[in-house]
């Protein structure tokens, strides 16, 4: 017995000193020299310096986001700051009737505006939210229209940009129709169109001037396509 546990205290050296010098092999080979630690910790030890904290928060109720229920989806806009400077990012939730709860985390953050219209459907709300860019001498604002889609409880619904000024791709798609050669400025508006079952989305934006609401154009969408941002028309006199 005792010499079955003199093999068993020489294996368990042998593995600990081959380990040990695994891992320092590993760390010696790196291309900078330089020695890293990683180390899960549970929420409750998340140091203080890595912690974001909310400064606001608004709550919107009885909207109706998917088309089902009787106006009793919600949605929740909060700004949140990490570090001790501008680093400021909009958090938007949303929490279906259903029970269902998603959420965008949006990199931006200023004055906002929350407005909902028939954009996409008869039968449910769309979000339309303005950020004003902080410090813009032209009302600069960044704009975002989501839309839970799909409509009804099969398969489960899902959160989908159908307008967002801080993509790139959307923005490119949009560009030559919505902003001319500016930008886009405060004051979207939800619009009725005569003779048409949807609303629209007037948007204003900058033009050759540069000038505030220079440039006034609405949007609707036409229902060809359904991807996120290639069913817009531009509505014309």
């Amino acid at each position: 017995m005792k010499r079955f546990y003199r093999i068993f205290a020489v294996c368990l050296m042998t593995l600990l000193f081959f380990g040990c010098g695994m891992r320092e092999a590993v760390n010696d080979n790196r291309a900078d020299g330089a020695y890293e630690t990683r180390e899960t910790l549970a929420m409750e030890d998340e140091p203080v310096w890595a912690q974001g904290i909310q400064t606001e928060g608004e709550l919107f109720q009885h909207l109706n986001l998917d088309g089902i229920g009787d106006f009793d989806d919600e949605a929740y806009i909060s700004l949140y700051q990490f570090g001790g400077f501008e680093d400021k990012c909009m958090v938007l939730r949303i929490h279906l009737g259903t029970g269902e709860t998603m959420a965008r985390i949006l990199p931006v953050y200023g004055q906002y505006s929350l407005q909902t219209g028939k954009l996409f459907s008869e039968e449910k709300q769309a979000l339309v939210l303005e950020v004003d860019v902080p410090g813009s001498n032209y009302g600069a604002a960044n704009l975002f229209v989501f839309d839970v889609f799909p409509v009804g409880p099969d398969p489960i619904p899902t959160v989908v940009d159908r307008f967002n000024t801080t993509a790139g791709p959307i923005v490119s798609a949009l560009n030559e129709m919505l902003i001319d050669s500016g930008s886009v400025t405060g004051g979207a508006e939800i619009t009725n169109i005569e003779g048409f079952p949807l609303q629209g989305l007037t948007v204003y934006s900058t033009g050759q001037k540069g000038q505030w609401h220079e440039v006034q154009k609405t949007l609707f969408w036409s229902g060809e396509n359904d991807r996120a941002d290639d069913g817009w028309a531009l509505l014309t006199e």
